[in-house]
C-alpha cells in the first residue's frame, strides 16, 4: 500500500510541476501577444502619420 501511495505522491508531483510550467508558459506567451500589439499599435500610429504627410502633396500622372 506504501509503494502505491508514493507513486501517486510522485505522480501527483510531476503534475504539479508541469500545470507550473504550463502557467509559465502560458503567462510568457500572453506577454509576447501584449508587445506584438503594442507594436502594431505604434506602427499604425506611424502609418496615419504618414499618410496625412504624403496627403499634402499632390501628384499628376506624367503619362
Amino acid at each position: 500500500m506504501n509503494e502505491k501511495m508514493d507513486v501517486i505522491y510522485s505522480i501527483s508531483e510531476q503534475s504539479s510541476s508541469v500545470a507550473e510550467e504550463v502557467s509559465a508558459s502560458s503567462q510568457d506567451q500572453l506577454e509576447g501577444i501584449s508587445q506584438v500589439n503594442e507594436a502594431a499599435v505604434q506602427l499604425s500610429d506611424i502609418a496615419g502619420e504618414l499618410q496625412s504627410q504624403v496627403g499634402q502633396y499632390r501628384f499628376e500622372d506624367s503619362y
